[in-house]
């Protein structure tokens, strides 16, 4: 081999090693930009947000004595990890309000809210009473709880929102007219959805009463992404109560509505009514017919395959760079 081709494969060597460097270098800077373009063209969120309505469907035979009643909002919290928690309202302690105090007044509630290293986690309750017809106040629960990450890289955060009613009976009003008949709501606009798969957000209400061992009725609905939701409904067996569906049905509806499980929200409302007939039960005034519910969200930095797979690139051209400047 003459001295001239020596030298020409020392510079092919040369070459070569220069072109693996900048592989190597391509390898570590390339994914690592699609990881972070890819993460910040949207945020990632967990939202929870219900608007529970409830009516006496029939004003005549009203006999819910809420006016000697309170209801309560709060306590909603909102955490961001390596940020803390806010509670409201402040003492972290639930605060209840008369209805007569607040019908026809306009919602009254608190609204928890934390941000911190793009993350911001929201919770808010806030109960809204009609005017009385007869002796019932229609009443509307709102429990919204929502978690937003600008990307995979912001810390989690959570947010609870809880709010419950005790309407007290009117023992004078049964024995004229022992029918108690309700109608409940689940407000247009209702949403229950996580754009990942490990993110977190469900709202539960039940209605239940001194009188019964079991609530009247539960609902459960859970957001599994993609736009769907896991339901469960349970109501109460016992012979003095009559819904207008069954369990199994409401499942399917709301399962099968459209919007529940989307960030644009239930399209219309979804209604039911039940009808309890009192007459089986000696009703004092200290009896109870309760309602109460929550909100919860949670989002987490946990990466999916594919960005486990982008940072396995990104190493591989870590090592070569490390490698190449030994």
């Amino acid at each position: 081999m003459s001295y001239p081709e020596n030298i020409r494969l020392r510079h092919c060597c040369i070459s070569l090693f220069a072109t693996k460097g900048k592989i190597s270098g391509l390898l570590l800077i390339i994914p690592l930009l699609l990881l972070i373009c890819s993460q910040n063209a949207s945020a990632l969120q967990a939202n929870a947000s219900a608007s529970w309505a409830f009516s006496d469907f029939d004003p005549v035979t009203a006999n819910g004595n809420a006016g000697t009643g309170n209801f309560t909002v709060g306590r909603d919290v909102a955490t961001v990890s390596g940020a803390g928690t806010v509670t409201q309202p402040v003492p972290p302690a639930p605060i209840s309000f008369p209805y007569a105090a607040n019908a026809g007044a306009g919602p009254v509630g608190f609204t928890a809210t934390l941000s911190a290293g793009g993350t911001t986690a929201t919770a808010t309750s806030t109960m809204t009473v009609a005017n009385p017809v007869g002796s019932y106040y229609p009443w509307t629960l709102n429990l919204n709880a929502n978690v937003t990450r600008n990307s995979i890289f912001s810390p989690a955060g959570t947010a609870t929102a809880p709010g419950s009613d005790p309407d007290y009976f009117d023992p004078a009003a049964i024995q004229l007219n022992p029918i108690f008949q309700e109608k409940v709501t689940l407000g247009a606009g209702s949403s229950v959805f996580e754009e990942d798969q490990h993110d977190e957000a469900f709202t539960k209400m039940s209605r239940d009463s001194s009188l019964l061992t079991n609530p009247i009725f539960f609902i459960s609905i859970l957001g599994l992404g993609n736009g769907l939701i896991d339901a469960t409904v349970y109501f109460n067996p016992d012979p003095s109560l009559t819904f207008s569906t069954t369990a199994t049905a409401l499942e399917s509806l709301l399962e099968s509505s459209t919007g529940l499980g989307t960030a644009g929200g239930l399209a219309s409302d979804l209604s039911f009514d039940y009808t309890w007939d009192l007459s089986h039960f000696n009703v004092s005034a200290a009896d109870t017919i309760g309602g109460g519910g929550i909100s919860y969200a949670a989002s987490a930095p946990v990466p999916e395959p594919g960005t486990f797979l982008l940072m396995a690139i990104g190493g591989l051209g870590m090592l070569g760079w490390l490698r190449r400047r030994s």
